[in-house]
């Protein structure tokens, strides 16, 4: 159920009038209490007075959470971001989830309201203080998490209820709503992708974020003119500014973030003159360049960085740029997908610690030029699709035998050099699409590899 409107307003309204009555403790502790047996179905124990005054802070919590929730519309993102192992979705047998009535939770909820805007009855006395704080706050902790799930708005928070994570996915977001983030001091994860109504503007209210590990802005209409706020986020590890308008003068402000591990800059107007902004971020591990104006003469920029992954598919990249890369040992895996000939794979050989390598699309790659990765037997995921493979370049593969998964789709091989790849031994996929196979020789290569699923191509 996604909370009204309305409900979400008489939420505020309720934690504004526990705030101007703060002298009044019997009201904020017996609301909690109404709050908590709306949401769980249950009683619970009251705190001592003294326990009102930290329930109050954790109102003012709420009241920014609800007030994010109300900045919301129901208009759905177009895609779902993905998300790290860390920021997982809320349980689906929480209790928010489960509860199910003739009386609706909307319904019960405003009863409670009612109730803790008309009943002064002061909490009984607890015993044990700090027992009860720690009972109060991860109490707390958990029906705001359950709000929020209620609210279809993807959050982690913590033991204290402060958010960690948000992910406004399925939501509708405006330069207003992140204003409401702002004092947000805790939070490390944020995704906003699709939000198509936020702007320049709006990134003036993330500069306070200073916890900010993860930030995803994909696909929002964000440009170069107010980059600069982000350049606050010291502890940014992660940024995602694929699909924007983001070119090389916004780069400039990407200089002050150090702790960058992960860039992507995919299907943005950046050129060779912005990498030069980059080549300071002496941690970044992985940067995205695919389907930009990136060309050769970016690549001296690139192969100042000490990346692991590296993607140049559908950029202007050629040999010449390849050659540039030859000293970066720490590549672990590369996706260039076009343009790449022969040459290009003599350089790639120096490149002795890739574990994937993408030249597919490449079709100026011929068996020479393949015969230059047989030395490569750290290779796992190799992708030799629309290139000039024959029978010839087979032989060249096998040596491979840590080799995981080999795209051999729309190449010129035959069922005689399928010969060459039975002793790949770890071989978990093989695709032959598009490929002149027949059942026979696919049949005996599946028998030599009977972990292997081979698709394109049936064994019958």
């Amino acid at each position: 159920m996604v909370l009204s409107h309305d409900l979400t307003r008489g939420l505020v309204d309720w934690f504004l009038r526990g705030l101007l009555d703060s002298l009044n403790y019997g009201k904020v502790s017996r609301g909690w209490r109404s709050l908590r047996i709306a949401w769980r179905g249950k009683p619970t124990a009251v705190c001592s007075e003294e326990m009102a005054m930290w329930r109050l802070a954790w109102a003012e919590i709420g009241v920014v959470m609800l007030l994010v929730v109300a900045g919301c519309g129901d208009t759905p993102a177009p895609e779902a971001p993905e998300i790290q192992a860390v920021n997982e979705e809320l349980p689906a047998n929480s209790t928010a989830a489960k509860k199910t009535s003739t009386v609706s939770r909307t319904d019960v909820l405003l009863a409670a309201l009612k109730e803790a805007a008309e009943d002064n009855d002061p909490p009984k006395e607890e015993k044990d203080e700090k027992k009860a704080k720690a009972a109060v706050a991860a109490q707390f902790a958990k029906d705001l998490t359950e709000a929020l799930k209620a609210a279809a708005l993807r959050a982690r928070i913590d033991g204290n209820g402060k958010p960690i994570v948000l992910d406004f996915y399925g939501r509708y977001l405006t330069d207003d709503g992140l204003a409401k983030l702002k004092d947000q001091a805790t939070l490390q994860q944020l995704f906003l992708n699709g939000q198509v109504a936020i702007s320049d503007i709006g990134l003036e209210h993330l500069k306070g974020l200073t916890a900010l590990k993860i930030l995803h802005l994909r696909r929002t209409p964000i440009g170069d003119s107010n980059l600069e706020a982000l350049s606050t986020l010291k502890a940014l590890q992660q940024l995602d500014l694929s699909e924007t308008k983001v070119g090389s003068a916004g780069l400039e402000h990407l200089k002050a973030l150090t702790a960058l591990v992960q860039l992507n800059l995919s299907e943005t107007p950046v050129t060779d003159v912005g990498l030069l902004h980059l080549k300071g971020l002496s941690n970044l591990k992985m940067l995205d360049l695919s389907d930009t104006e990136i060309g050769s003469a970016g690549m001296g920029s690139v192969s100042a960085l000490k990346l692991e992954e590296l993607r140049l598919g559908g950029t202007n990249v050629d040999d010449v740029g390849i050659a540039q890369l030859k000293g970066m040992t720490s590549l672990r895996q590369l996706v260039l997908s076009g343009g790449i000939g022969d040459k290009g794979l003599d350089s790639i050989k120096t490149l002795t610690g890739l574990v994937r390598l993408d030249v597919g699309g490449s079709g100026t790659i011929s068996d020479v030029g393949i015969e230059h990765l047989k030395g490569m037997t750290g290779m796992q995921r190799l992708d030799l699709s629309a290139t000039g493979l024959t029978d010839s370049g087979l032989l060249s593969m096998k040596g491979l035998g840590n080799l995981q998964y080999l795209d051999l789709s729309q190449t010129k091989i035959t069922d005689s050099g399928l010969r060459h790849l039975k002793g790949l031994a770890n071989l978990k996929q093989l695709d032959l699409t598009g490929t002149a196979m027949r059942g026979g020789a696919v049949r005996q290569l599946q028998t030599a590899l009977p972990n292997c699923r081979i698709v394109g191509a049936t064994a019958g």
